[in-house]
């Protein structure tokens, strides 16, 4: 099942949070076209996800560089524990693996993400999940690129699933994350998403479905975005 994700020609680096474009011949003609006049070298300069919220919805409060780091350090091994887990499902639902037994409190935090995808799993059928699929928009009005951490579907059905282990309550933040999740999977696809999900193990409530945002939020993002014409 084809979902035109970038993944086999354009990588994420952790340390510099850019993406670069590693190899151009994966690229199907309209993407590259999109991307041409904004390489260097091999960076793609356009706005990602991460960089618009961080526009749209900057941290009020002053956070320590050293904890940051430390929280930036835990969602990328959560995000390895989780991508694991979708990647080498056999069965009908998935299965924790550990990759290191030392942080308890990491494997915990993935555990009961895994076990929360495994309610959505039953919950609407889920035959096919993906995880961490790249995308760009092909909107030419509104360029941007981004990572969706999970895609699933029924057959009849398409659902953008997302998680977060802050305690902080971002909730509008994260719902704006999964609007543009969103909108780079539909412009990409000939499928609709029904219904986008967030994950959080540390929140009050663990499961939510995200709603629109309004059309304030909308166009102060879009006015973020590149434009080709």
């Amino acid at each position: 099942m084809n979902i035109h994700n970038v993944n086999n020609a354009v990588v994420y680096d952790e340390k510099t949070f850019k993406y670069l474009l590693k190899n151009p011949k994966q690229l199907e003609n309209h993407h590259l076209k999109i991307l041409e006049p904004f390489l260097s070298e091999e960076v793609i300069e356009i706005p990602t996800i991460s960089g618009l919220l961080n526009e749209v919805y900057p941290f009020i409060e002053k956070c320590n560089p050293d904890l940051i780091e430390t929280l930036i350090q835990r969602t990328q091994e959560i995000n390895k524990l989780v991508s694991l887990a979708i990647n080498n499902k056999k069965g009908f639902e998935l299965t924790f693996t550990p990759i290191d037994d030392k942080d308890k409190f990491i494997n915990n935090l993935a555990k009961s993400i895994i076990y929360d995808i495994n309610k959505l799993i039953y919950k609407f059928n889920i035959s096919h999940i993906w995880a961490n699929k790249t995308f760009i928009n092909l909107d030419i009005n509104q360029i941007f690129i981004g990572t969706i951490p999970i895609i699933a579907t029924n057959k009849k059905e398409w659902f953008l699933i997302n998680y977060k282990t802050s305690r902080s309550g971002y909730n509008q933040k994260y719902a704006a994350e999964l609007t543009l999740q969103k909108l780079l999977f539909e412009s990409n696809t000939k499928f609709k998403i029904a219904k986008t999900i967030l994950l959080n193990p540390r929140a009050e409530r663990a499961m939510i479905e995200t709603q629109s945002i309004s059309n304030y939020e909308k166009i102060k993002l879009e006015k973020l975005m590149y434009n080709l014409n």
